[in-house]
């Protein structure tokens, strides 16, 4: 079943935050979570769609929807990917 399902690399960026601490004026960076690359396979495009009641403040309410593509790793788990971490490798873009 592989042979029908695209090979990719995903690519998940570290997650940082900054911070201050009390008496500190200096700002700080901590790694929330380290970069992570794993192998493969791509089986298809998903969506969310959500509602915004708009009670937080910078925010309208009504809907809002994200894309991600479903992606199972090598190991056999499958993980809902962010578009811009997959890199696709069966075929070479010629220009």
């Amino acid at each position: 079943m592989k042979e029908n399902l695209r090979p990719c690399i995903v690519n998940i960026p570290e997650i940082t935050e900054k911070y201050r601490t009390a008496g500190n004026s200096v700002i700080q960076t901590r790694v929330l979570s380290e970069a992570e690359t794993h192998k493969g396979y791509f089986h298809a495009w998903g969506s969310e769609v959500y509602v915004t009641n708009g009670l937080v403040v910078g925010t309208t309410a009504g809907q809002a929807s994200t894309l991600y593509g479903v992606v199972e790793y090598e190991d056999g788990t499958i993980h809902k990917v962010d578009p811009e971490c997959i890199t696709f490798t069966d075929r070479d873009c010629k220009d």
